[in-house]
């Protein structure tokens, strides 16, 4: 083995002397993978983002299979508007890599209101039981009423104008039998059923294609409930003039957001999640603000985070879903966005200057 060993070694040096000159001066220094992020972070660190997309990049031609480069290009694209199209993409390889897959999911329903109010339950104002049985009527006839000798079934015409006192009710607001609630906004609560259901900022009347929006979500016996916020409104349709909503048979339609974080994700994926958001952020009004927000608010559900290479932490993140929903002009939602975090506690959705407030607040969060 010995003489082996030997014979090569005295090949290799007659090989080398051979070659004189001839061999190459300008050998480039083999980088791996793993030098290829790391070089990727070094430029993104100096803000130098279009070489570190580039090493992001080299590093997924050297191995497809390993999320570091994804979430580096990822990251990379939040600030190259080029990317910007394809800069999710980036994060859900990284997600999908990591932790098996992407958590957050979107899809879009519609939901029919009873004659009984119970799908859409009224929470405010308080109906008595007198109401109820005129809202719970649709359909019937009563005879004599509202008016003596009327046949006339009880409709969502009839429903809504005895609400707001309307005729051919006292529209002077002195008849008794008239709750008489003018243009007092109505909430209405909806508990969902959609699994995995976590998160819907407005919805949208079908009837009358005016948009409902969302007050706030809750947690109540391990469901998601979403308080839905209706304004006034007067909509005539064919010369008639129809009040309040999410009335009978009325269809509401929504675009929700689902998430699901996998068991087996690491850090990674939470970053991807963060960066994500980031990058809905500042696409704008061309960003998909809902399922920005769900992870917005899914990352800061998580507990404590921070991101080394962007210096994000979980306020920052959260303060982003709120910039995406106040864009949006969902400014209700905004507060509670706000809130979810223990910000804006203090903000009145009736002051004069609730908006300036609220978005002070946001870039309060942006900045902490």
């Amino acid at each position: 083995m010995k003489h082996k060993v030997a014979l090569l070694a005295g090949l290799a040096l007659i090989l080398l002397a051979g070659c004189g000159d001839k061999l190459p001066t300008d050998i480039p220094d083999v980088v791996g993978y793993s030098g290829l992020v790391a070089q990727g972070w070094e430029a993104y660190d100096r803000n130098d983002y279009t070489t570190a997309m580039d090493y992001f990049q080299q590093a997924i031609d050297v191995d497809v299979t390993r999320p570091e480069a994804y979430l580096g290009a990822g990251y990379a694209s939040i600030h190259l508007s080029d990317y910007w199209v394809i800069g999710g993409d980036y994060f859900f390889m990284a997600s999908q890599l990591d932790g098996g897959k992407w958590p957050i999911a979107s899809g879009e329903t519609s939901i029919d209101q009873d004659p009984g109010w119970t799908v859409f339950e009224c929470v405010f104002p308080v109906l008595s039981d007198e109401t109820m049985s005129v809202i719970e009527a649709y359909g019937e006839t009563w005879y004599d009423w509202p008016v003596d000798g009327d046949v006339t079934p009880i409709d969502n015409y009839i429903i809504g104008a005895f609400l707001y006192g309307a005729p051919p009710f006292n529209a002077a607001h002195n008849d008794p039998q008239s709750p008489k609630y003018g243009n007092v906004p109505f909430k209405y609560r909806w508990e969902s059923d959609i699994p995995g259901f976590f998160l819907m900022t407005s919805a949208v009347n079908d009837w009358s294609t005016n948009a409902i929006g969302v007050d706030s979500l809750a947690v109540e016996n391990g469901n998601v409930v979403a308080y839905l916020n209706v304004p006034y409104r007067l909509v005539s349709v064919s010369g008639t003039n129809y009040r309040t909503w999410i009335m009978a048979e009325h269809t509401i339609k929504f675009d929700y957001a689902t998430y699901d974080m996998p068991s087996g994700a690491t850090a990674i994926t939470r970053d991807a999640i963060a960066g994500y958001a980031a990058l809905q952020m500042v696409r704008g009004l061309s960003g998909d603000m809902l399922t920005g927000v769900a992870a917005a608010i899914g990352l800061y559900d998580g507990g404590d985070y921070s991101f080394e290479h962007s210096g994000t932490n979980r306020n920052n993140v959260l303060g982003m879903g709120a910039a995406m929903s106040f864009l949006n002009q969902d400014f209700r939602f905004t507060l509670y966005v706000v809130r979810h975090g223990g910000f804006g506690m203090g903000i009145n959705v009736a002051d004069p200057d609730f908006l300036v407030e609220l978005a002070q607040t946001i870039q309060t969060m942006l900045n902490d």
